[in-house]
């Protein structure tokens, strides 16, 4: 449940302009400071983000959503997220690629 990574363009997509260190910084808050909604508005639910539930569930997931962030352009994105296993098929990450599809 902690966020070892991400690179720039993921903290653009955040509204920063600067890849900023984690230090162990747990999963539940890392999404808290993403406001990503569904494509009719609605917020998601912290269960419903796709790599809660790559990491949580085992699920891989896909879809497109928003990113809104105040102050910032909202952003479109289209979301793969999937779990990574280990040799006794044990969830030990997770790993999510965003493509920006905002016109």
């Amino acid at each position: 449940g902690k966020l070892t990574y991400l690179n720039q363009t993921g903290n653009l997509l955040r509204g920063v302009n600067q890849i900023i260190p984690f230090e162990n910084d747990k999963l539940d808050k890392f999404l808290s400071v993403w406001s990503m909604h569904h494509l009719d508005g609605s917020p998601l639910k912290p269960e419903e983000f796709p790599l809660m539930r790559a990491v949580k569930l085992g699920q891989k997931t896909s879809g497109e959503y928003i990113i809104k962030q105040p102050g910032h352009e909202d952003r479109v994105i289209w979301v793969n997220a999937s779990p990574i296993f280990n040799k006794d098929r044990r969830i030990i990450a997770g790993i999510i690629v965003f493509l920006d599809t905002t016109e």
